[in-house]
């Protein structure tokens, strides 16, 4: 089982982020191996265990991704992107003034939470991590959201409860 674990944990690692931000990749990643190693233990016999890994995989994420939406959180994939724009000076320099407006419009508790959600944490996690409730970890992050759209002139996606 070691060798599977081997084979399997890079590539899986890099499929599981390439669908989901931060620490749900190695969350997922995680919960895959934990599975095949229950099943493997329980005698059942899988054939292609990267396949298997990968629908597990895929079906955590999915599943975390449901959840979120049913609670109405914010997700990570729906704050414009903030990482670096790429050598292109004048895009840098752009890139770079939008980030320093957003630091100045945003509220100290609200950088926090979208820090933490862009690194992948969910809205209990950073709850617990700030010593706030859910229920505010989501204010915060809405109105933080909110901001940034209007610096952004309105291209960030919509936020998924602005349409109820």
């Amino acid at each position: 089982m070691a060798a599977v674990h081997r084979e399997h944990a890079g590539p899986l690692f890099r499929y599981a982020a390439g669908l989901a931000p931060g620490s749900a990749a190695q969350d997922a990643t995680q919960e895959a191996f934990l599975r095949y190693f229950l099943a493997r233990s329980r005698g059942l016999r899988i054939e292609n265990p990267g396949a298997w890994l990968r629908r597990v995989a895929r079906n955590r994420l999915a599943d975390a991704a449901r959840s979120a939406a049913a609670r109405g959180e914010v997700t990570a994939s729906a704050l414009p992107d903030l990482r670096a724009p790429g050598s292109d000076p004048e895009v840098c320099c752009s890139h770079s003034e939008f980030l320093l407006r957003a630091g100045a419009a945003l509220a100290p508790r609200e950088r926090q939470c979208v820090r933490l959600r862009v690194e992948g944490l969910s809205y209990r996690q950073i709850g617990a991590l700030l010593g706030i409730r859910t229920g505010t970890v989501g204010a915060l992050l809405a109105r933080a959201y909110r901001k940034l759209r209007e610096l952004d002139g309105g291209r960030a996606a919509r936020h998924p409860r602005a349409h109820t």
